[in-house]
């Protein structure tokens, strides 16, 4: 089982449904469960997950509080002329996608608009790739490393 480092709890779970309204979608509900327990936090140990046959290390799952240290408004919540910086690190293949956390490379792990599955981002690469059908499975695909190295 993975353990979580919240940085910061939820402020009000209302910023959910704010957040749903600014991004035009509604979130899964196991993705909001799981906010509400693990609101911006990283694995305590060193924790993967495969992507097209190779591993990827998650760092850490975006903050829902506004104005907080790597708040998922950070990329949402600004004009759209405003955007280019987003744009430009994530290029436009993620506008279909909803970013909710990152691995370490600084890639994206997403939401597909779609139908709900968990996406991988190589940003690098410009390409996406499926990780999981829906945020269960997702969370259900993490393993914390052989290793078993514990995350700094």
């Amino acid at each position: 089982m993975i353990k979580w480092d919240c940085i910061e709890k939820l402020h009000d779970e209302r910023l959910i449904a704010e957040f749903e309204q600014e991004i035009g979608w509604v979130l899964p509900e196991s993705y909001k469960a799981f906010v509400k327990e693990n609101n911006s936090c990283q694995p305590e140990k060193r924790t993967c997950f495969s992507v097209d046959g190779s591993e990827v290390e998650l760092n850490h799952f975006y903050n829902l509080n506004k104005g907080s240290v790597i708040s998922i408004w950070d990329f949402y919540d600004f004009p759209e002329e405003d955007r280019k910086w987003f744009k430009e690190q994530y290029g436009g293949e993620l506008n279909d996608h909803i970013a909710f956390a990152d691995d370490v490379d600084g890639n994206a792990v997403c939401f597909n608009k779609a139908d709900g599955s968990v996406t991988h981002y190589d940003r690098e690469n410009d390409k996406m790739s499926t990780v999981a059908p829906d945020f269960t499975a997702f969370l259900t695909a993490l393993y914390v490393h052989e290793t078993d190295e514990t995350v700094d």
